[in-house]
């Protein structure tokens, strides 16, 4: 009986303090509803007639039974728990059980986001703007469904891995002024958004991975007939439960995650531990494959670099998911695998040209702009330059020669079928060869520069 005079002073504190505010006062007005409220002026929606399904906590033992409710929602709060809740008896939602303040308190001055449809299963009386949450029943509801988690989502039908104990640190957005505020989080992430921000994501709701803050398109949505490459492992840390084909992403918390940690950059990667300087950012030119209908398309690519693979290809490259080099859009294996553990020699300088992020051995491979090549006394080659880069009909290539010698010039595509293959008599001083593209399609190039003591390569782009 103390719990149930303390709910019904609850709900007396609660229109007290809502009639101070407001004259007009929310409730049932329907007087053969079992909680008609005949003080209330404006019905919103809350009438309960006998039949109905209640869903609430069934047990009387319980801090917050419900004895109105005939269906146990698992929402019972007994008093060995810790309760997060708004513990201000003044605010508009503050919880009379409620533990520990967790910061959610709202008073009648503040704009309050939230679902504004009384029909939704997840309608909030007090928001006062519409987020576009709402879920209805006829959704699949992605959420945490194991009551013991400090998060659980009792309208969750399908559990998405999100759970989480109080053991854990949890990174997120800390500040509940911010419109993706977790109130979960412990550590802040430097991830919250704000009114007014320009929000990336996909901005279409039929999409399933519609973002509701975004108000930016970033041509990210993808559709139920599409393949989703992703982390499949519900015990990866970067699970995603919408991808439906295992791309060998998955991280676990063990592992050190190079990849682009600037939350401003349109490829920031939350999990990366390791900035590994591969941010790109709005109005940047993006190489890649732009048909959707290729099998390595890149959504974020704006500059086709003829790279796109079809599925009647044969693709070379490591098809053993467990090296750190997995191309998993190859068909033939090469021999190339590297695996975690492996001596890989390459240019280990970041400031090189031909840097090679997986080496751990420098052989002293490095190249930079402005570096000569070249073994002893015998004649090499230097100042290489393309140009026009990117090219149309014509490409001139140049370079500079400290004596005569022969050089082997071989132009490839970006699948390292060889276009052009011939010897140039190089001559002491500058040296300009020029090349025919006409029929050579848009994309990315390589051309391969060799003589006795050189060897590099250099890319140039193709365009129309």
């Amino acid at each position: 009986m103390q719990r149930t005079a303390l709910i019904i002073s609850f709900l007396f504190l609660t229109a007290s303090i809502q009639a101070q505010l407001d004259s007009t006062l929310f409730g049932c007005t329907d007087s053969t509803a079992i909680n008609w409220n005949p003080s209330a002026s404006i019905d919103d929606g809350s009438c309960i007639y006998p039949g109905d399904s209640i869903f609430g906590c069934t047990d009387p033992l319980a801090l917050n039974w419900n004895p109105q409710a005939n269906i146990n929602d698992g929402s019972c709060i007994y008093d060995t728990l810790e309760i997060f809740g708004c513990t201000d008896s003044t605010a508009l939602n503050w919880n009379p059980l409620a533990t520990i303040d967790d910061g959610s308190c709202f008073y009648d001055t503040v704009q309050v986001f939230g679902c504004t449809d009384s029909a939704a299963l997840n309608w909030n009386p007090f928001a006062t703007i519409d987020d576009g949450s709402c879920i209805y029943d006829t959704l699949n509801i992605f959420g945490c469904t194991d009551p013991f988690a400090i998060n659980w989502n009792p309208l969750a039908t399908i559990d998405d891995g999100s759970c989480i104990y109080d053991t854990l640190q949890i990174s997120g957005c800390t500040d509940s002024t911010a419109v993706n505020w977790n109130p979960w989080a412990t550590i802040d992430d430097g991830s919250c958004v704000y009114l007014g921000d320009t929000i990336f994501g996909c901005t279409d709701s039929s999409a399933l991975n519609w973002n509701p803050l975004a108000n930016f398109d970033d041509g990210s949505c993808f559709y139920d007939t599409v393949q989703i490459f992703g982390c499949t492992d519900p015990f990866a840390i970067n699970w995603n439960p919408l991808a439906t084909i295992d791309d060998g992403s998955c991280i676990y918390d063990t592992l050190q995650i190079s990849g682009c940690t600037d939350s401003t950059a349109i490829n920031w990667n939350p999990w990366a531990t390791i900035d590994d300087g591969s941010c790109i950012y709005a109005g940047d030119t993006i190489f890649g494959c732009t048909d959707s209908t290729a099998l390595n398309w890149n959504p974020l690519a704006n500059f086709d670099d003829g790279s796109c693979i079809y599925d009647t290809l044969q693709i070379f490259g490591c098809t053993d998911s467990t090296a750190i080099n997995w191309n998993p859009f190859a068909t033939i294996d090469d021999g190339s695998c590297i695996y975690a553990g492996d001596t890989i020699f390459g240019c280990t300088d970041t400031t090189a040209i031909n840097w090679n992020p997986l080496a751990n051995v420098d052989d002293g491979s490095c190249i930079y702009d402005s570096t000569t090549v070249g073994i002893g006394n015998e004649p090499i080659i230097h100042g290489v330059l393309l140009y026009p880069n990117p090219a149309m009909e014509r490409l001139n290539v140049e370079f500079y020669s400290l004596g005569n010698n022969t050089v082997e010039i071989r132009i490839y595509d970006a699948l390292a079928r060889t276009l052009i293959s011939e010897q140039k008599q190089a001559t002491e001083g500058k040296n300009k060869f020029e090349y025919n593209l006409g029929d050579f399609r848009e994309g990315l190039y390589f051309i391969h520069i060799q003589n006795a003591e050189m060897n590099q390569t250099f890319r140039f782009i193709k365009g129309n």
